[in-house]
């Protein structure tokens, strides 16, 4: 089994929250939503490196060992702590890009968008609440001047490469809307092309009304190849019906993919020293070494 890297992109609609805020609230409230995922981030020099673990409350499992055309099943017992599955990542808080690691089994990169929300959302509260305190207003019903303030959410893109965008957009059910931005654009109107020549890029936002017309999927992708595409994103209709956003990066695939077992057999982690553990991880070692490669990932694009 393969492991392998993912980019991805946030943003926020106000600055109030910052990144920075949301990252000293993780490291307090590692598990807010009392569940079965816990998420550790250590902060230096403007980087996040972190780590998404989730527990499967699995105890035991069949070990299949094989010998001479011969195949053997028998039980496994974990006699301290249970199965868990992990996910490694890295963000540059300025950028706001980062890489995530992924491999069938483990938190997918929605997963943990959703949870990077929900802290934010929390604390989003937190700091309404506490406004609420300091102003002497009622917290639960917080003055319009409050909830401005605190106003926005935190978004985020899964960044493809052509090929991955290709094949991901293919198996969509369908695409709600794309927002698309050229280098060059060529317009008849006489009184808008004397502004479109003066433009380095014009951007284009597109709803569609037939979310599920296949047509549509075929020609994003041919879109995707145009050679004067600046940037691409679409929101894309997945099996489950939700809609998710995706942003295509004009670069070619160079993430890589790495041994599941190799990664597995290197990887120890303890929350009571979360900044030694994360440091010496050596699979954090191989995001950064992605990371500083990366044109993308390095704002040099």
């Amino acid at each position: 089994m393969n492991i392998t890297v993912q980019a991805f992109e946030l943003s926020n609609d106000k600055n109030n929250i910052t990144l920075e805020m949301l990252n000293s609230h993780i490291q307090n409230n590692p598990n807010t939503n009392g569940d079965n995922r816990y998420i550790y981030i250590d902060r230096y020099d403007g980087w996040w490196t972190g780590l998404l673990l989730t527990a499967k409350n699995i105890k035991a499992y069949p070990r299949m060992e094989k010998e001479k055309g011969r195949i053997k099943l028998s039980p496994e017992a974990i006699n301290k702590g249970e199965l868990g599955h992990f996910n490694f990542f890295l963000l540059h808080e300025e950028r706001r890009r980062g890489l995530f690691q992924y491999y069938h089994g483990s938190a997918s990169i929605h997963i943990f968008a959703k949870i990077l929300k929900s802290h934010y959302n929390y604390l989003k509260n937190i700091l309404i609440e506490q406004a609420c305190k300091d102003a002497g207003k009622d917290p639960n019903s917080p003055p319009p001047e409050i909830i401005k303030r605190y106003a926005g959410n935190l978004n985020y893109s899964l960044v493809l490469r052509q090929t991955s965008f290709e094949e991901i957009v293919s198996n969509l059910r369908g695409i709600s809307k794309i927002d698309v931005q050229f280098t060059e654009y060529v317009f008849n109107d006489q009184v808008f092309r004397p502004l479109a020549e003066k433009a380095k890029t014009v951007r284009h936002h597109l709803t569609f009304k037939a979310k599920h017309d296949q047509s549509i999927l075929d020609k994003v992708i041919e879109l995707s190849r145009y050679p004067h595409l600046k940037s691409l994103s679409c929101v894309g209709i997945e099996e489950d019906n939700i809609e998710r956003k995706f942003k295509l990066l004009n670069e070619p695939e160079s993430l890589g993919t790495f041994d599941f077992n190799d990664v597995v057999l290197k990887t120890e982690f303890d929350s009571d020293n979360v900044h030694n553990s994360l440091e010496n991880v050596p699979f954090i070692a191989e995001l950064k070494k992605i990371a500083e490669a990366d044109d993308w990932m390095m704002g040099r694009i």
